[in-house]
This record gives structure tokens, sequence and C-alpha cells, in this order.
């Protein structure tokens, strides 16, 4: 059995939290203008860093990995790196390591030693599975069965492979979409094609529905003590909520000026982020805060013209990350939202040198 990997070189930079002040936001461009399209997913606490996916110049979506300059730049020089010799992305940060989907297999980069599920692909049966969000050394995720079904998984870097617990249950379909200390979420259904999606939780390895607003919900984000995710609400439009787990009460969060939205993810600090559109039906980048819809371009202190559409991450300092249109280009870039002054000490991240960190697919080849 051969495992795929791809060697990458870093360093590890170390620091603490403090709460940082906000006076204005920034906005910046991840990559170099005329890069092809682009989506940002996930960034570091302290926002210096952020992981998503550009098209090459063989129309390929590459997983990719942009750094702020050590000065303090702009971030238009290009991603530090991309995955190289297949497509994919990467969809979550955590303290270094990485976590996305590599050729059609669900990936973890972390420190040191190969890690790897060998039974991906070969015992499940998979066709292809996909990694959507990292706590630590735990990757969430979803494999699909040559048969459509989908299964959801936690996989975990420990010993020298790693190892997995599946949760399929009595569903044909079950995803998982972020993971955060222990705790996991995602959405589930007995069939797809039925439209009975249901969010649930999964804690200590049981399974909790979370409920809806109405119609098939889907969690899609979990941290500290709040989760996220998207429902049919009452009138038939999709909405986004907000679950705070110390009442347990799911909030229906409020759309910009039209009817549907969805939250994305949330922070420590239950700062939610996503989209909403207007009465044109166009989406915009939102945040909400203590139940209020705001769009990232109203907050903006930038002199240049964007059309922010989706909010994919937000960090505990309040940083952004998504994706939209720059002035009258047609093509999507991926952007950082940042407050400023930003405190350099809210920051775990890493920056490109030497030492040992390894991509390692959590599928398995035989050949």
């Amino acid at each position: 059995m051969r495992i795929a990997a791809i060697a990458v070189g870093f360093i590890v930079v170390s620091g603490s939290a403090q709460e940082p002040i906000n006076i204005g936001y920034d906005m910046n461009i991840l990559g170099a203008v005329d890069d092809g399209p682009g989506y940002a997913h996930d960034l570091s606490e302290g926002g210096r860093y952020a992981v998503g996916k550009l098209r090459d110049d063989q129309l390929n979506m590459r997983g990719s990995y942009w750094s702020q300059p050590p000065n303090g730049g702009d971030w238009t020089g290009g991603p530090v790196f991309e995955l190289q010799d297949g497509t994919g992305s990467i969809e979550a940060y955590d303290n270094g390591a990485l976590a996305g989907t590599y050729n059609d297999a669900a990936f973890y980069l972390g420190f040191g030693s190969f890690f790897s599920t060998y039974l991906l692909h070969t015992e499940w049966g998979a066709q292809f599975s996909r990694g959507t969000g990292m706590a630590g050394n735990s990757v969430s995720g979803y494999y699909v069965t040559a048969t459509g079904e989908s299964v959801a998984f936690v996989w975990h870097a420990t010993g020298s492979l790693g190892d997995a617990t599946l949760f399929p249950n009595a569903y044909d379909f079950s995803r998982l979409n972020d993971i955060d200390n222990g705790r996991a979420v995602g959405t589930r259904a007995f069939s797809w094609s039925l439209g009975d999606e249901e969010a649930y939780l999964i804690e200590d390895g049981v399974a909790t529905t979370l409920g809806s607003l109405g119609g098939s919900a889907s969690a899609n984000a979990i941290d500290g003590n709040f989760i996220v995710g998207e429902s049919i609400a009452p009138s038939g439009h999709n909405h986004a909520w907000i679950i705070d787990r110390t009442d347990g009460m799911m909030v229906d969060l409020s759309t910009f000026v039209g009817n549907s939205s969805v939250a994305n993810d949330v922070n420590e600090r239950g700062v939610a982020v996503g989209w909403a559109n207007d009465t044109f039906s166009v989406t915009h980048a939102c945040r909400w805060i203590d139940g209020t819809c705001q769009r990232l371009i109203d907050l903006s202190t930038n002199e240049q013209i964007w059309w922010m559409t989706t909010a994919t991450g937000v960090n505990r300092a309040g940083a952004i990350v998504g994706y939209g249109y720059l002035g009258e280009d047609v093509v999507l870039h991926p952007f950082i939202f940042r407050p400023y002054p930003v405190n350099d000490d809210c920051e775990d991240a890493i920056a490109i040198g030497s030492g040992e960190h390894f991509i390692t697919t959590l599928a398995a080849s035989t050949d």
C-alpha cells in the first residue's frame, strides 16, 4: 500500500491572544489581481494567514495558503504555496496545521510524522472524501460510497497512522462540516432527495438533532458555545441561524433587506459571518453581532470598490475571509477583512521556512 504525500517546509511562530482594539476595518485582496478565480475559507486567529483555493492556468483549483509579509504590507504577492500535482482546497487552519481535500481525498497537514487512515478508499469503499474542518489534530468530513451514500467521519492524528470514527447510523446521507474541542456539527438525512435534512451535533459519540426554523436545516460551524447554520424558514426561504448552547435556543438571524441568508462560520464570541441577499436577490458578505446583520462593505474604510459576495470564516479577533469582486472585475477574488490596528500578540500561526510538515491524505492508494 502506498501513501500519497507531499513534503513542505515550515517553522513555527508562537504567541498569545489578547483582546484587539478595533478602530476601523481594512480590506485586502489575497494574491494578485490578475490571479485566477479564488476563494478563501479560513484564517489564523491573528489574521496574518489565510487558506482557500485558486484556479491555475490549467483551470485546476489548487489548495492555497496566503501569508501577510512580515513588515505588514499588502497581500498581493500571491499564495505562499499551493498544493501541487493535483487539485483540491484547503478548508481549515488551526495552530499551523491545515486540512482539506487533495485529489478527491481528505488530508491533514500536521507536524513531523505521517498520519493517514488507510481504511478510506479501501475497506470503506469510498469514491471520494472531503475534509471540512479541523481542531487540533482532529479533522471532520465525509466520504461518498459507490452507491452514493454519504458518511460522516471524524479523523484523529494519533499513533503512526491515525484513526477515524464513522457516523453512518440509519441515515443514507450524513456530513460533518466543522469540529471544535471534540464536538462536531453537520447535516444528515434519511434520503437526500426527500429534502428532510436536519442539523445535528455529535458530542461524546452521541448525535443530537439541533432543530430547525421550520424546514430542512444544516449546522455549518461551531466555536465554543456557539453553533451557526441555515434552515428553511416558514416563509419558504433559507435563513441563517445561531445557537448559544448556554440556553440551547435556535435564533433566526436577520437578513439584510432581502429574504435569504446563510451563516457559514462563527467565533467564540458569537460573531457570525456568511451572506444575505437584497431585494434584487444579490448576495452580500455579512456579519451578525447580537442578531444585527451588517454588510462588510459598509464597514470597510478602503477606497477600493468591492462587491463582497460571501464571508466564509471569522477568527476570535474579528478578522473575516471570503470572496467577491474587485471593481468591475468579473473574476471572484479571495479577500481578508481585518480590524486595525492589528494586535500582533493575537496569533498562533506559521511562517514559511525550514522544518518538517507533511501533507498527508487520509486516503491510501493500493497501486
